[in-house]
């Protein structure tokens, strides 16, 4: 997948971090009640710091609970408040979370006590919970005092039954700035409860502002609805993808196009199409990504660009696709770089100069028993060979072969099963392969090609231990044409590496 790094949380506490407009975030995550189910997961416990869950141990959490202000679920906000600090704080030394950050934490609970919560940086205006304490004054410092009357407040009565601002009915979620801006006296008269009022402050209206300025009508996705998802292709296979539309509040018409980058080999299928999305809702249509049977190995970006029907261009949607080659592990390492290669697992690799000096060359030609191959012509600390694990692998056998040849060898082996060749006429072939270990051999039926005096190290220390490259062949039925081989599945202890395929006529060509 696309890398991406978080600092003190992941990507389900980063996700809400989007304080100056969560009526934004809110539409582009399908409205209130997706927005709503999605905190609720992230509450449903907050002393469990697992990856899906709150984190009230430091910053990035701190403004989570206050966001069901903004999507019309304010009694959420006050019973997840009260729950964080009932069971996350204590009135003993080290009573805290977490780390305070120079205050973080504990001015949380300050402001979670008072039933108040800066939320969006920049403004004045504050979220609201539900206070603790029966009587509050808070003196702003620049003339404003701020006093709150909450007779009933107690540990068990989190939830707002009505407030009033200055003796006049509030049902808002928030403060307005200008009650605690400029000079005088704001007085907030909480009425509050053990049970949930889910009417107050509810209403769309009364959610507390924000930033919207600028909302595009609509956002592309990918999948379950992230753009830069990685996509991994071998040649001549595909994948289908759901190219989805999030509308953000009002109904829209989205023209797409896909972009594949030039000598990829990479297709979408269909190449554009428009997609219709209502209000918050979402609509998708599946898109299919095709690798060319003989592709350029690599990583592209499929771009996705997004326009409205009525000329507003959205942001692309991108999938990162990876054409793997054949050959994706990495055996073989330079002396001057032990460490850019790990045949084994535990950071031995052959020895890209000791290769050399036995015949086996990048890109050298090779004969045993009759059969030809081709060493890989890949520079060392880069992929020169495939684990087997099941895959199939298109092969370009020349006319006239009747044999097929493996040329490779064991780790933790030896190693081996049974490889299905496949025909032209659909026909398969089953038959035994196994290779020796590079080190220890023990294989029946293989010929060692190359035998190399020492091998690398991850730690830059070439060890003295002979190690070994060998070759098997199987016989393959007369006048038929092979399309592909199968290889064997994975094996619990043992791996077996191929390095290349060849026939009695010459190298066959893989992928």
């Amino acid at each position: 997948d696309a890398t991406a790094f978080f600092a003190d949380g992941d990507r389900y506490v980063y996700t809400p971090m989007v304080p100056f407009d969560l009526r934004g975030l809110i539409a582009a995550e399908g409205g209130d009640a997706t927005w709503n189910a999605y905190l609720d997961a992230m509450t449903a416990s907050v002393t469990d710091m697992g990856a899906t869950h709150i984190e009230m141990t430091n910053e990035p959490s701190t403004d989570i609970a206050w966001e069901y202000d903004y999507s019309g679920a304010p009694y959420r906000t006050q019973e997840v408040v009260r729950q964080i600090e009932d069971d996350l704080y204590t009135d003993t030394p080290a009573g805290l979370p977490g780390n305070d950050d120079q205050g973080e934490l504990s001015s949380w609970y300050v402001w979670a006590a008072m039933g108040l919560y800066p939320e969006t940086p920049g403004s004045a205006n504050l979220a609201l919970g539900s206070p603790l304490f029966p009587a509050v004054a808070i003196h702003t410092g620049g003339g404003r005092t701020l006093v709150e009357h909450a007779p009933a407040a107690a540990d068990a009565t989190p939830y707002v039954q009505g407030l009033a601002l200055d003796g006049a009915t509030w049902d808002r979620a928030y403060l307005p700035a200008s009650s605690v801006l400029g000079q005088g006296t704001t007085t907030l008269d909480w009425a509050l409860g053990a049970s949930a009022d889910t009417g107050w402050a509810a209403a769309p209206q009364d959610v507390p502002p924000s930033a919207t300025a600028g909302l595009l009508p609509a956002l592309g996705y990918l999948g379950a609805g992230e753009s830069g998802d990685s996509v991994f292709l071998r040649p001549g296979t595909s994948t289908t993808l759901d190219l989805g539309v999030q509308g953000m509040g009002s109904g829209t018409e989205v023209d797409w196009t896909a972009a594949v980058p030039a000598g990829s080999g990479l297709s979408v299928s269909p190449a554009a199409g428009r997609l219709d999305v209502a209000g918050e809702s979402r609509a998708a249509a599946p898109v299919t990504l095709t690798a060319a049977s003989t592709p350029a190995h690599g990583e592209y970006a499929v771009t996705f660009h997004l326009h409205t029907a009525g000329g507003v261009s959205l942001p692309d949607v991108v999938a990162e696709v990876g054409v793997d080659p054949v050959f994706d592990a990495t055996g073989i390492s330079s002396d001057a770089a032990q460490s850019a290669a790990d045949f084994d697992g535990t950071g031995y690799s052959y020895s890209e100069q000791a290769l050399t000096a036995a015949g086996l060359a990048p890109g050298a030609s090779i004969t045993s028993d009759g059969v030809h191959y081709t060493w890989p012509d890949a520079a060392a600390g880069t992929p020169d060979n495939a684990v087997a694990a099941g895959q199939t692998l298109t092969l370009q056998v020349p006319a006239g072969a009747t044999s097929l040849g493996f040329l490779g060898a064991a780790s933790d082996g030896p190693a081996g099963g049974t490889v299905t060749i496949t025909y032209s006429d659909g026909t398969t072939q089953a038959a035994s392969l196994e290779l020796g270990d590079w080190v220890a051999g023990g294989a029946s039926g293989d010929t060692v090609v190359a035998t190399m005096p020492y091998r690398n190290w991850a730690t830059q220390t070439s060890q003295t231990t002979a190690n070994h490259v060998y070759a098997a062949s199987v016989p393959l039925e007369a006048g038929r044409t092979v399309t592909s081989v199968t290889l064997p599945a994975a094996q619990a202890q043992g791996a077996l590496h191929l390095f290349a395929v060849g026939s009695d006529v010459g190298p066959v060509p893989v992928g």
